[in-house]
């Protein structure tokens, strides 16, 4: 059994695990001064930044189903690993979201 305590221990490593990835992964595909410019590349497709998360996050979920049916150590990118994308491309999204609702350009 898991305490709440423990729980919340493997969050918060998970949570920093996830930020660090994050600032590395801005500063390898986009850069400081527009950290969504990699999301925004769909738009010249005619596809925005939200619906191309959207099929980013679908990728993710669709590995995490095969990992779940395979022995993770067969694999080269964890179970952890994909959750932690998941989360972070959720957190994009949500951030396109509130800057499109505050009337911002992403």
């Amino acid at each position: 059994m898991e305490s709440l305590d423990e729980r919340m221990k493997f969050y918060d490593a998970f949570i920093k695990q996830a930020k660090d990835l994050m600032l590395k992964k801005a500063a390898d595909y986009s850069g400081q001064d527009d950290c969504n410019r990699n999301f925004k590349a769909s738009e010249s497709l005619g596809i925005d930044a939200s619906t191309s998360i959207m099929v980013r996050l679908t990728d993710k979920f669709c590995r995490l189903g095969k990992l779940l049916k395979q022995d993770p150590k067969t694999i080269e990118e964890s179970f952890k690993d994909t959750c932690i994308d998941i989360v972070n491309y959720v957190v994009v999204l949500a951030d396109i979201e509130r800057v499109k609702k505050e009337g911002n350009l992403i």
